[in-house]
Formats: C-alpha cells, sequence, structure tokens
C-alpha cells in the first residue's frame, strides 16, 4: 500500500512538473518554423532559416524584446494563440520589430 501511495505522489509531481517544463520549453525556442518543425530561440533565426523560400514562423505566447530583418522571400509570422505574442521594446534598423528589404 505504501508503494502505491509512493508512486500516486510521484506521478502527481510529475504532472505538477510537466506544464512548466512546457513553459520553460517554449521560452527556450519561441519560434518555430511550420513547413520545418524546427524550433530557434532568435527571430532572427528563424527568418535566416526559411531565406528567400516561403514559410510561417509560429510564434508562442509572449513578450519578447527581439526584432528580425527579412531580406527575402515570403514569411507569415503567425502566433499560436491570437493576441498573446508582442514585440515591445526593440527595433531593427530604428524603423520596427519585424523589417522587410528588399
Amino acid at each position: 500500500m505504501k508503494h502505491i501511495a509512493r508512486l500516486s505522489l510521484g506521478l502527481a509531481a510529475l504532472a505538477a512538473a510537466l506544464p512548466a517544463t512546457l513553459a520553460l520549453a517554449q521560452q527556450a525556442a519561441p519560434y518555430t518554423v511550420v513547413e520545418t518543425g524546427r524550433s530557434y530561440g532568435r527571430l532572427q533565426d528563424a527568418v535566416e532559416a526559411i531565406g528567400g523560400g516561403a514559410g510561417t514562423i509560429r510564434i508562442a505566447p509572449g513578450r519578447y524584446e527581439q526584432c528580425a530583418v527579412q531580406q527575402a522571400g515570403e514569411v507569415a509570422f503567425l502566433a499560436t494563440q491570437p493576441g498573446t505574442a508582442v514585440f515591445d521594446g526593440v527595433t531593427c534598423e530604428g524603423k520596427a520589430a519585424l523589417v522587410l528589404r528588399g
């Protein structure tokens, strides 16, 4: 009986830790290129991964102090939950958080 109680407590602790672990994973790499499934910690890296092609970057909920310059291609930026991805406080080239060049 003690073994079952310990197992239940262990599973409860694991279940409680899972959301925090998932949140940390999203914070570590919040930008995902949909077409490849690859995630990036910096927005600029995700934009560069698409390069001159076409792709979509999914952005995890959060407030970001990052910017990116897109020099080619067609990139769609999509929040995983509408209204939950905010870019604030940083601009590229003194213009905006997302700068399209070329």
